[in-house]
């Protein structure tokens, strides 16, 4: 009979699961990488003057599905067609909700942050916490200034 406390048999969790995630970026298989963007543009709000990206790539790479179909979730939300869901990105990393939902951020008028897909932005739909990690859905930004 084990004598594992839980914090004992979450942190080897957390580690098997660190583990199968960086496997499986060195077989090759994590097909996209995965940053967060912070945007700083020249003028005094978002879109005014030209910008700046800065980026900042999570790892290892986290898993991202793509939606090709609209369905409702309970409680309340959406997951609508082209949107992504970013699973295990591992709280090791980024403890806390607002490390990785970039609408609660306390940005200044002139910044704002997203993901990037590949080479595709996206902002945060909705956030949801696991014990070892964090599910981000997102939906691309569509913009004709970007």
């Amino acid at each position: 009979m084990s004598t594992c406390n839980g914090e004992e048999i979450l942190g080897c969790a957390a580690e098997a699961l660190e583990a199968a995630l960086q496997t499986r970026e060195d077989m090759g298989l994590a097909f996209q990488k995965v940053c967060l963007v912070t945007r700083t543009w020249s003028g005094r709000t978002i879109g005014d003057g030209k910008f700046k990206d800065k980026d900042k790539s999570i790892k290892p790479t986290p898993i991202v599905k793509k939606h090709d179909f609209s369905v409702m979730l309970n409680p309340g939300g959406s997951v609508k067609q082209g949107d992504r869901i970013i699973q295990k990105i591992l709280k090791k990393y980024f403890p806390l909700e607002s490390d990785v939902d970039t609408r609660v951020k306390d940005c200044p008028a002139n910044v704002e942050m997203m993901y990037k897909i590949g080479d595709a932005l996206f902002n945060v739909i909705h956030v949801t916490e696991e014990a070892l990690y964090w599910d981000v859905q997102v939906r691309r930004v569509i913009d004709a200034r970007r």
